[in-house]
């Protein structure tokens, strides 16, 4: 399997084992927290996932269309680890969370010192907070979403160079750099996070 494919899997892996409320729309938020919080620290993204701004915040598009309807059924890989259950919040409404699968375990190998820092750090930090919550925070004036609104407008994609602030130990020019080689070698490679061949469980 890829090394992409690996982080995202074990990334949601872990979120689902260490945090409640584990929707869809919280597992993008922590993805999102969790590339961009590396990219400002390292200079390039652990997975590279590409985010847009949707209204409602930043949405890696391509991995959300491929989970996000609980009628359909979840690519094979991710079926392998995660359950999804139908969760009813009132009489009118009901939604769906994740569960892990409790055979999966974590292979914290794929990731560096600092990527599981940062998603032990974010699991703790978010672990009792709700995906409306976390949307609120993720619109917050001066981070990624909200300067890719201001500069590009909706639905356009979010740069991964806007994590960088003022006082960012990363240089721009580095980072820019960095981030081509990463796509660069890793398209060469076919090195995907998104897997378009993975078999569906029915």
């Amino acid at each position: 399997m890829e090394r992409r494919r690996e982080k995202l899997l074990n990334a949601i892996l872990y979120f689902a084992q260490n945090t409640k409320m584990f929707g869809v729309t919280k597992m993008m938020k922590l993805l999102f927290f969790y590339e961009f919080e590396f990219f400002k620290n390292a200079g390039f993204p652990p997975i590279g996932l590409e985010y847009y701004a949707y209204p409602k915040g930043p949405l890696p598009f391509e991995f959300w269309i491929s989970v996000k309807d609980p009628a359909l059924p979840l690519p094979r890989d991710i079926a392998n680890i995660l359950t999804r259950v139908t969760v009813n919040y009132s009489e009118e409404a009901c939604g769906s969370i994740f569960k892990p699968k409790q055979e999966a375990e974590v292979n914290f190998e794929v990731f560096s010192k600092l990527e599981k820092k940062i998603i032990q750090d974010l699991a703790i930090k978010y672990k009792f907070t709700s995906a409306k919550d976390m949307s609120e925070i993720s619109h917050e004036d001066g981070l990624p979403w909200s300067k890719t609104i201001e500069n590009k407008g909706n639905y356009e994609r979010i740069e991964y160079l806007y994590a960088l602030g003022k006082k960012s130990l990363i240089d721009p020019h580095y980072a820019r750099e960095a981030t081509e080689q990463y796509t660069v070698v890793n398209d060469m490679l076919g090195n995907s996070a998104l897997d378009t061949t993975n078999d569906i469980v029915w």
